[in-house]
């Protein structure tokens, strides 16, 4: 028995943009300290290594096994093109991609490896994947009951991503997403996360307002690859920013929760109810706008094991 009393409870709360896996190797240390951190589930939006996916289902599962460790659920690497954008100093941290039969034959890899998702990126409008290109992604990703997110920082490529399909935008762009893109990408179910240009945080507050009013659903993240002792402090940053776009703190709490279990595809998370998983937080007395109560987690509850507290 805990006796909780004072304290604010939670969900176990969720970051639903991260990379876990690096150029260095498999950093699997870093889910044991998102779960310490009050961080009970993470998604990796694309594998920053060289080595290929295959090396991590193993690792992926046993991790998934220990209630120490975050649940990670691994879109697993992102595709591009030769010298698209973040392919990294040896040019094969993403899956490099030239034919649409190179692109049916990765995804069904995914598929069969078990990743549940996929990742595209476009940055700029010359090193990019064509139209053609992204279609069959988002096409063959489909066929195989698995949802697509995009790095994209531009309203315009996001325009066009959504036009072919796309579920996810994995960032908020940093320049004014127009109405009729945010109508479209409601009325067609288009998730986007908070992650973005921290310069361009009052564009991003706008766009998020305007989203999120609109009807739109709102997955926070955070984008983190390194500092993974501040992960706390970074989620609590991209949750202050929605409270800055006029949601009350509960409404945070839920896209941090709610909103990101949907998005990551787990029915039994998010949430405190019964029958669900028991990932649970607590911090001693109330949160405010500021989300500075989530830097001092008082009690963690994973999966039914208390790691915290």
């Amino acid at each position: 028995t805990y006796d909780l009393t004072g304290y604010t409870l939670m969900p176990g709360l969720i970051d639903s943009h991260v990379h876990v896996a690096g150029s260095g190797g498999y950093g699997i240390e870093n889910l044991t300290t998102w779960a310490r951190h009050g961080i009970t589930t993470v998604r990796e939006e694309g594998m920053l290594s060289t080595s290929g996916e295959m090396e991590f289902i193993d690792l992926i599962e046993e991790a998934n096994a220990d209630p120490q460790s975050a649940y990670l659920v691994s879109c697993g690497k992102y595709f591009d093109v030769t010298g698209g954008y973040g392919m990294g100093p040896t040019g094969n941290m993403g899956i490099v991609v030239e034919t649409d039969e190179d692109i049916i034959a990765e995804i069904d890899l995914k598929a069969a490896l078990g990743y549940p998702q996929v990742k595209v990126g476009i940055n700029s409008d010359t090193a990019r994947m064509s139209p053609e290109q992204f279609l069959t992604a988002i096409d063959q990703a489909h066929e195989n009951d698995m949802p697509v997110a995009a790095h994209v920082n531009y309203a315009r490529h996001l325009e066009e991503l959504v036009s072919y399909g796309l579920d996810e935008a994995a960032h908020t762009p940093s320049d004014e997403i127009g109405a009729g893109l945010i109508a479209g990408m409601v009325a067609n179910g288009v998730r986007m996360n908070t992650s973005g240009a921290e310069n361009y945080e009052d564009q991003k507050i706008a766009n998020l307002k305007a989203f999120y009013e609109a009807g739109g659903v709102v997955t926070v993240g955070t984008d983190l690859m390194r500092n993974y002792d501040g992960c706390m402090t970074a989620l609590a940053a991209e949750m202050a920013t929605l409270y800055k776009a006029g949601l009350t703190v509960q409404q945070v709490v839920a896209c941090a929760t709610h909103n990101n279990a949907l998005a990551l595809g787990i029915a039994d998370t998010g949430d405190i109810l019964p029958g669900y998983q028991a990932d649970l937080v607590a911090v001693a007395g109330p949160v405010d706008g500021s989300f500075d109560a989530l830097n001092s987690i008082g009690f963690v509850m994973n999966d039914g094991v208390v790691i915290v507290g």
